[in-house]
C-alpha cells in the first residue's frame, strides 16, 4: 500500500520509522482491516521495508505494518 508521509519519527532503540498517513489512506485502511479510528492510523516500518521517493511529500511502500 502507498500514502502520504505527514510526519517522520526516527526511534532511537529499534531504527524503526514512524509515520502518520494522512485521512485519505486512512480511510481505506479501515475498510481492509477494519480499525475504528477517527483521524490518524501510526504505521511502523523497518527501513529495509519501505521505500521512499522524493523528498517532503514522499510516498511510502509499506510491507509490514504494525498499527499502533
Amino acid at each position: 500500500m502507498e500514502g502520504k508521509i505527514t510526519h517522520l519519527n526516527w526511534g532511537d532503540l529499534y531504527d524503526m520509522l514512524c509515520i502518520a498517513i494522512d485521512d485519505s489512506l486512512l480511510s481505506n485502511l479501515c475498510r481492509k482491516i477494519k480499525l475504528n479510528v477517527q483521524k490518524s492510523v501510526r504505521v511502523v516500518v523497518s527501513k529495509k521495508s519501505m521505500k521512499i521517493d522524493g523528498e517532503k511529500d514522499s510516498t511510502v511502500e509499506i510491507r509490514q505494518t504494525l498499527f499502533t
